[in-house]
């Protein structure tokens, strides 16, 4: 049976507490949800946090608490995930595009600074296949920042955890995010939101799924020191004429997966992976928001990491045996 490319680290104690969730038929939102919130609160010391059944609601909450209106603009890289290029239209906002770092998939000041002239009044500050950005540097820039977490949870950049820096945070509990979870988004707010997180037109997660993410929450440091261990075994391991993005700055960033570029023949080395009995795939498979004609002249170094880029799995939980069978692949890419 061939590696997946994503795989949770769920362990017997966490199908424990879902259990004892189960059991105590604790199955709406309640206590656990609560205890949840406050927990994520005291760790990215936040005024607020709400953990959401949709990434939607989320994202709605994050702008009705952010005090956006209508017709405001909201500064994005072209690889920041898909549900904000679909939803920020559907809340009346307009997507401004902003190139990444030649070197690393997250958001360069610099062509940040040249959007500005269009007036936007908030900037989504991703964490792209974990790489994280100078949030500090864009949010001097005036505008306000919601720092997207999910695929950089776990990460530190200059001695501060990621999503400690922004006005509000986004992050999507999912099978394949460092806290695993079967749904659920966290909405949080580093000083008083606008509006209520409570009012019937929010949906928060059940304490079902909030036993889930607490459990795995709270050794989310532990997960992330084994992935970076397994990141640093494999980029010794990795084939000669094959690169990765960069981490710029004093930062030590948490991947979700094994991110290799890939010059030419991308779609070779993924038929290669998969018959070696491990899966791989194009990094941004879901970005069919992103124009290919208009991004080569508005953002060209997005498009290069657009169409060079295949991932292979990253897990905390690797066997030795895995781990080898990884490194032997990725040593002899054709």
């Amino acid at each position: 049976m061939a590696l997946p490319l994503s795989r949770p680290s769920l362990r017997r104690q966490d199908f424990d507490h879902v259990l004892d969730a189960m059991v105590h038929d604790r199955l709406a939102s309640g206590e656990i949800t609560h205890s949840l919130c406050r927990e994520i609160a005291k760790s990215l010391r936040l005024k607020e946090a709400t953990v959401f059944a949709s990434v939607a609601e989320a994202v709605g909450r994050i702008v009705q608490g952010l005090n956006l209106a209508a017709g405001d603009k909201v500064v994005l890289s072209p690889l920041a995930p898909s549900y904000w290029f679909s939803l920020l239209p559907r809340l009346g906002l307009v997507p401004l595009l902003a190139d990444v770092l030649e070197d690393s998939p997250v958001l360069d000041p610099e062509a940040v600074r040249a959007v500005l002239s269009e007036g936007p009044k908030a900037i989504v500050c991703d964490t792209c296949l974990g790489y994280l950005p100078d949030c500090d540097a864009l949010g001097a820039l005036g505008m306000l920042v919601i720092e997207d977490i999910g695929q950089g949870l776990g990460g530190r950049f200059e001695g501060q955890a990621v999503g400690t820096r922004g006005a509000a945070v986004l992050a999507r509990f999912a099978p394949e995010t460092l806290v695993a979870g079967a749904g659920g988004c966290l909405a949080g707010f580093r000083v008083a939101p606008q509006g209520e997180s409570s009012t019937a037109d929010w949906e928060t997660i059940s304490d079902l799924g909030s036993a889930l993410i607490l459990s795995q929450w709270k050794d989310a440091e532990g997960f992330a020191e084994k992935k970076r261990e397994h990141f640093r075994h494999l980029f010794h391991r990795l084939a000669k004429g094959y690169r990765q993005p960069k981490q710029l700055g004093d930062a030590e960033p948490v991947t979700p997966w094994f991110p290799v570029l890939v010059e030419s023949g991308a779609k070779e080395v993924v038929a290669y992976s998969r018959k070696k009995a491990v899966d791989s795939d194009w990094a941004f498979r879901d970005q069919s928001h992103l124009s290919v004609d208009s991004s080569a002249e508005v953002c060209p170094h997005a498009r290069y990491f657009l169409f060079h880029t295949v991932v292979f799995p990253l897990y905390s939980t690797f066997s030795l045996k895995e781990l080898d069978l990884l490194g032997k692949v990725i040593s002899s890419l054709p």
